[in-house]
């Protein structure tokens, strides 16, 4: 009868996606409108036909029915959705979830970039017309020979002059607005158990079973938890959150950096963390040492990115690596072999001579040749004074290191005038951010930088477009079905 039971019970199998959504220009919760009422609007979208033929194309599973399974609701007092799908099959319900709450996020950002280049068309167009009049007008006051008609005319022409400068700051406006449509904060998982697990908790020891799997399920969802997941998981630290910026887009500014060693476009992530740690650090020269939170990590992802946007700034610029192993500045700037900081610890050549020119305003001191000694070496004496003779060379120095629980970063520490930190999302712990912050005191943590993994893809890709990630996705389960066959 417990068998019977059992299976009568797990016909179905459900699982269920977090969303995360952020206000996002052409949505019902927008910046213009984001009362949390309006949750509810974006909620129903999930079970529109648009999404659901996203879903069909994503999946080969046909649109008919497709939307019986869904289930959608928002989590009480916050910007997060649930989504909830029910199948036959636990794979089914989970990559049937996962993918709703993908597509949203697709369907999101299309909607937001259909609205942007409308208005982005009207406001050009406006302007367009406006430059024809003032040609119009110019004509007029090169033919006229009357001085009350000159005056006129010169006036309207200011008045013509103003009115374009206008659209083109609401036209600079709308096109660097909000792009971010959200996340999958928690990705979908199967909620029902098994089959299997509900037989034998039924015919052999459900209530002891049934105790086991909720004391597993508490640990599981204690050490989640204490992961940082979101940058109010930073502020709840105490920390300031300086930053939030997408590993992507490093990736992205690097390959560009190496192809053209110059200085390009910053993304507005980059932008505002730089606004963010120099309107907070306004000493100059500035040592800044950036190290990750994460144990084992060889140096923080986005090191690069803040002094490329220190330079973009034309700001003298010096990114030291002193990493163990150069992953995360010398070898992503294909510098791999170039003489570097070991070279100088050991007094084999000067600081001038180890710098490598990237950018008119940026200069690279690689990690030079591994040495076992280097340890010792930052330790010692004479590190004072090389870190002083940085200062005669920049205006602002980004001193990459490893983790910052460790010897190494403590020593560089105590030679540089402030420290940011690095927190990876999934991948940090609370725990270790306020050991972090213990162990440096009384150096000042000037605060943290919050990185983000590509959604849907391993680090270091760069994100596709709404399209290609559809394709990308459909290719991976089409392989992953294969290989389980």
């Amino acid at each position: 009868m417990g068998a019977a039971l059992g299976l009568s019970q797990a016909r179905t199998a459900t699982a269920e996606a977090r969303v995360l959504i952020s206000p996002l220009d052409g949505n019902a919760f927008s910046p213009e409108s984001d009362d949390l009422i309006n949750l509810e609007t974006e909620a129903q979208l999930v079970r529109s036909d648009a999404v659901a033929r996203a879903v069909a194309d994503a999946t080969d599973v046909s649109q008919d029915g497709l939307l019986s399974g869904l289930s959608v609701s928002v989590l009480p007092n916050t910007q997060v959705v649930s989504i909830e799908y029910g199948a036959p099959s636990r794979v089914a319900a989970r990559d049937l979830a996962q993918t709703f709450a993908e597509e949203f996020l697709d369907y999101r950002t299309e909607r937001s970039e259909r609205v942007v280049d409308s208005r982005s068309d009207r406001i050009q167009a406006q302007i367009d017309a406006q430059n024809d009049n003032l040609s119009d007008l110019v004509s007029q006051l090169d033919d006229t020979t009357d001085s009350s008609r000159a005056r006129v005319l010169r006036e309207q022409i200011s008045g013509v002059n103003s009115q374009i400068a206008q659209l083109r700051t609401q036209l600079d406006e709308v096109r660097t607005g909000a792009d971010d449509p959200g996340e999958v904060t928690t990705p979908a998982f199967v909620t029902s158990p098994s089959p299997m697990v509900m037989v034998g908790a039924a015919t052999i020891a459900g209530g002891v079973l049934g105790l086991l799997a909720a004391l597993a399920l508490v640990i599981v969802r204690v050490r989640s938890e204490n992961r940082v997941h979101l940058t109010d998981d930073v502020e709840a630290v105490g920390l300031e959150l300086l930053g939030d910026v997408r590993e992507s887009d490093l990736d992205l500014m690097v390959r560009n950096l190496v192809e053209d060693r110059e200085e390009g476009e910053i993304t507005a992530p980059l932008r505002a963390l730089r606004a963010a740690v120099f309107s907070r650090e306004r000493r100059r020269p500035v040592r800044i040492l950036m190290g990750s939170s994460v144990p084992g990590e060889t140096g923080p992802r986005s090191a690069v990115g803040l002094a490329y946007a220190a330079a973009a700034s034309g700001y003298r610029t010096v990114l030291i690596d002193a990493t163990s192993d150069g992953r995360a500045v010398t070898r992503r700037l294909e510098l791999a072999g170039q003489p570097g900081l070991t070279d100088v610890l050991r007094g084999e050549i000067s600081l001038e001579d180890g710098l490598v020119t990237l950018t008119a305003h940026l200069q690279v001191l690689p990690c030079g040749a591994t040495d076992p000694r280097n340890d010792d070496r930052l330790g010692g004496p004479h590190v004072a004074t090389l870190f002083e003779r940085v200062s005669d060379v920049a205006d602002i120095a980004v001193v990459a290191t490893g983790p910052l629980l460790e010897a190494r970063s403590q020593a560089l520490a105590l030679v540089n005038d402030t420290c940011l930190v690095e927190a990876v999302q999934g991948v940090s712990s609370i725990d270790e951010l306020v050991e972090i912050t213990n162990d440096l005191n009384p150096v000042n943590v000037l605060g943290v930088v919050f990185v983000r993994p590509a959604r849907g893809s391993g680090q270091g890709q760069r994100e596709l477009p709404a399209g290609d990630r559809r394709a990308a996705r459909q290719t991976r389960r089409r392989a992953a079905v294969d290989a389980n066959a």
